[in-house]
């Protein structure tokens, strides 16, 4: 009887995971689907969706991953915050990953901090006139910053804790809502309030993981400025606003 109740558990999980691997878990919050983006960072920094051709990663310089400090998977990435970091999208081309306008999109990922009172980057997009930015600052705090035109700059801050241990990250964009709310271990941190049906506007440059790919004057960032000293692990996109419960299960996905 309990090698036949092993069985028929083990055949639905199996089959759960072959169907769709992200609609597996067990704890709190609404299960949001599969992103448009993913980047798991075992080993390789692919988009493991392959929606957009420009959504895998590039390396700049020499690119680490850790087998043994991880959240999920095989891997991390393993930042040095002086010689390497992530580039994704760099073809310039105004159809591609993360270049066309969006007023709803949503981030989400595991970071591990190595190094406190540094300001880092976790998500570089577009630049002062068209982008937006996920980092934390030396004051031990996350900030997020989105400019939809070279006059107009929304920013917002919350505590980072100092613990130097593994943190849930996420950011949601929401153009009907006039909001962008930043999550910080599956729980609201701050809300960054904008204009009426603000989108992230179609743009040509650059942008990626761990250091500025293109200044943002906001936060007193530079070219190439900024890089990450830690790990980065599960990293997610989508296009779209993503709600409460959808980012406490995202957060508690691998309990």
């Amino acid at each position: 009887m309990r090698i036949l109740i092993f069985l028929l558990f083990s055949i639905q999980v199996y089959g759960q995971n072959l169907v769709n691997p992200y609609r597996f878990a067990t704890g709190p919050g609404t299960d949001p689907g599969a992103p448009d983006a993913h980047w798991d960072f075992d080993n390789d920094l692919d988009d493991d969706i392959n929606t957009y051709t420009e959504a895998d990663g590039t390396a700049v310089g020499t690119m680490s991953y850790s087998s043994g400090d991880k959240v999920e998977g095989t891997h991390s990435l393993d930042l040095d915050g002086s010689t390497n970091a992530v580039l994704i999208n760099n073809s310039g081309a105004t159809d591609d990953f993360m270049h066309q306008a969006n007023e709803d999109i949503t981030f989400s990922g595991w970071i591990k901090v190595d190094t406190d009172g540094t300001d880092y980057i976790i998500l570089d997009e577009g630049g002062q006139g068209k982008g937006m930015y996920l980092g934390i600052g030396a004051a031990d705090v996350l900030e997020f910053e989105i400019d939809p035109s070279s006059s107009t700059e929304y920013t917002g801050s919350g505590s980072y804790p100092t613990d130097n241990g593994w943190h849930h990250v996420a950011f949601v964009l929401d153009g009907s809502a006039s909001t962008v709310i930043v999550y910080l271990d599956g729980s609201s941190l701050f809300t960054v309030n904008i204009s009426p049906d603000t989108d992230f506007e179609s743009h040509n440059d650059n942008g990626g993981f761990g250091q500025v790919h293109q200044s943002i004057a906001e936060f007193g960032v530079s070219d190439q400025a900024r890089k990450f000293d830690g790990h980065f692990d599960d990293f997610k996109y989508w296009e779209s606003a993503l709600t409460a419960d959808n980012i406490l299960w995202l957060y508690h996905e691998h309990d």
